[in-house]
């Protein structure tokens, strides 16, 4: 990435952090002047990302003497897009139509169709381990003194490391755990239920895109697009790409399972399918100079991302595709599928509108994924398939088959019980008792000697994925291509993201995880007893989802910056929240 870019995304990504200071430290000015001079004590050596953190404003920018290629024009604009209405002139100021003690709303509100109703504590994400429910709207404030805790948790991740020698899906991780309680907005005459964290991060999403657009054009004047009557122009054009990827094969491939150690191998293929989304969303934003700002959703099997219209783009989405799906049929058989879709679109797709234009949008890549679907393969990949020596189909051993996945072309391991299975199957097993030994999974270019390492598709090559205990980090990941985080905080120069994982677990009165085995054993209660040793299993799903995002929220709360939201606190709840429910806390 480009110094002038990566200034960019710093920049969006901390843009409005000077709420935080005036909402601590009232009296303070500007948000944007307080928001500059807050991070200016922290800055190492490039202060060139804090031009566009003063100046993000008409008001202060109309006299801002910078040349036409400045980002801070660029920054105008996205946020702008990203808060979905033209921004106000005295956005900061003291009037009666702000309230810096507004708590943020639930969005969740906005499909009860009855108002806004409940709003959250303002606290840090998890603060102490603690699951912090909805209350109703008016019970509680957002106080100074609760802002001043949250500020002086910033100053001491900058002390530790300058914000302008951090890498921006490290800034993203302290943002999520710092401003997700955050309400970006206090005016009282709309709701306020986008957090900080989410409107600097879809800001930073769109700032690279128009960056990225721009370039693919030749446009250098930033200043006549963003900021004239040309904004318009720009605002009509479809200046952006909206990408999903979905799996198809999910429920197949979690249950292929023994009986024995199943509950490892689900722990183990479950996790592993999410890692394996992770991993190729990487992959791609990598290629494309992006950061996991550009991540709109990614769970359940399935990911939106925001890119730049540029033909660059297309071509590699179509080659991650490709690359990825020939992987699957070599190491899966047919079994697992990845679909991909995008749609044009354009900045007035994003803002509100009496029309539900980015219902559309969304409804148009759901119709390219499921067109795809039914016709997964070139005609070159079928050639493959119905060769009998091809690459996919040439055995190691006519005589044995792995006995978890049936895959017959692929050497075979002893996988315990006198039971043969290809390395990848017994990997996961393995797999999912490492995931609770370890909160670091780090990515290599080769598998490591010393403990188990799952192979992982990419662009380029495979990569390999082990996991670690956080005091095994700085010795043995200095090589690795990017790091993940099991639920817990850490910030570095490789993260990738931190990972939400549902990994709760009953433990003997040794401390040793209980299987299904002894589980079951405990149901029936002591040997003599004549109750039915079995288990109940309990799935959860959540009906006509993917039709709300279509069909959109109600028109006057229907944005990119609300469906983002939604889609974060739904997997939030699913992946890390179900954690602390089974706990009984």
């Amino acid at each position: 990435m480009d110094q002038k870019k990566y200034n960019l995304i710093m920049a969006s990504l901390l843009h409005d952090l000077g709420k935080i200071v005036i909402r601590a430290c009232p009296g303070k000015g500007t948000h944007s002047k307080a928001g500059a001079e807050f991070l200016e004590q922290f800055i190492s050596d490039n202060p060139l990302f804090l031009r566009p953190v003063e100046y993000h404003h008409a008001h202060v920018l109309k006299h801002l003497n910078a040349a036409s290629d400045d980002i801070s024009y660029i920054v105008y604009e996205a946020d702008n897009i990203a808060a979905s209405t033209d921004r106000r002139k005295n956005d900061e100021d003291n009037s009666t139509s702000f309230n810096p003690e507004t708590a943020l709303e639930n969005v969740f509100n906005a499909f009860s169709g009855n108002g806004t109703n409940t709003v959250f504590p303002l606290t840090a994400l998890l603060q102490n381990g603690k699951l912090y429910y909805p209350e109703l709207k008016g019970t509680i404030k957002a106080t100074s003194a609760e802002y001043t805790k949250l500020l002086q948790e910033l100053e001491s991740n900058f002390k530790r490391c300058a914000p302008d020698l951090m890498n921006p899906n490290e800034m993203l991780q302290i943002l999520e755990a710092i401003a997700s309680f955050i309400p970006s907005s206090t005016a009282t005459d709309e709701a306020a239920d986008i957090s900080l964290y989410d409107h600097q991060k879809l800001t930073a999403a769109i700032a690279a895109c128009l960056y990225d657009y721009f370039n693919d054009k030749g446009i250098e004047d930033y200043k006549t697009y963003c900021f004239t009557d040309k904004v318009q122009q720009l605002r009509a054009e479809n200046t952006y790409l909206l990408a999903s990827g979905d799996l198809s094969g999910i429920q197949k491939f979690i249950y292929t399972i023994p009986s024995a150690g199943a509950l490892k191998s689900l722990r183990g293929r479950s996790f592993y399918l999410d890692i394996l989304l992770e991993n190729i969303i990487d992959e791609l934003l990598e290629h494309l100079n992006l950061t996991r700002a550009n991540l709109l959703y990614s769970g359940g099997g399935n990911f939106y991302v925001l890119l730049p219209n540029t033909n660059t783009v297309k071509e590699l989405l179509k080659d991650l595709q490709e690359k990825i799906n020939k992987w699957f049929l070599k190491q899966w058989g047919s079994g697992l599928y990845l679909s991909l879709g995008w749609a044009e679109c354009s900045g007035d797709d994003f803002r509100v509108n009496d029309t539900n234009r980015l219902g559309v949008v969304y409804k148009s890549v759901r119709d390219k994924i499921s067109q795809d679907k039914h016709c997964r393969y070139s005609i070159h990949d079928l050639q493959d398939l119905f060769t009998a020596d091809s690459e996919i189909n040439k055995t190691q051993d006519h005589s044995k088959e792995c006995s978890i996945c049936h895959n017959s072309s692929l050497a075979l391991v002893d996988y315990g019980d006198g039971a043969q299975a290809c390395p990848l199957c017994k990997s996961l097993r393995d797999l999912g008792e490492c995931l609770l030994k370890g909160d670091v999974l780090a990515v290599f270019d080769a598998p490591a000697c010393d403990r188990i390492s799952v192979e992982l598709p990419g662009m380029a090559k495979s990569s390999f994925l082990s996991v670690y205990n956080l005091d095994e980090v700085e010795e043995c990941c200095l090589n690795a291509t990017r790091i993940y985080t099991k639920n817990i905080m850490y910030t570095g120069s490789l993260m990738a993201t931190r990972l939400w994982m549902g990994d709760y677990v009953t433990k003997d009165k040794h401390g040793k995880v209980m299987d299904f085995r002894e589980l079951v054993e405990m149901t029936g209660g002591s040997s003599e007893s004549s109750g039915i040793k079995r288990l109940g299993i309990l799935r959860a799903d959540v009906d006509n989802l993917g039709a709300a995002f279509m069909a959109g929220l109600p028109l006057r709360y229907n944005t990119i910056g609300r469906t983002a939201a939604l889609s974060r606190q739904l997997s939030l709840f699913f992946k890390c929240y179900i954690n602390v429910l089974c706990d009984g806390m």
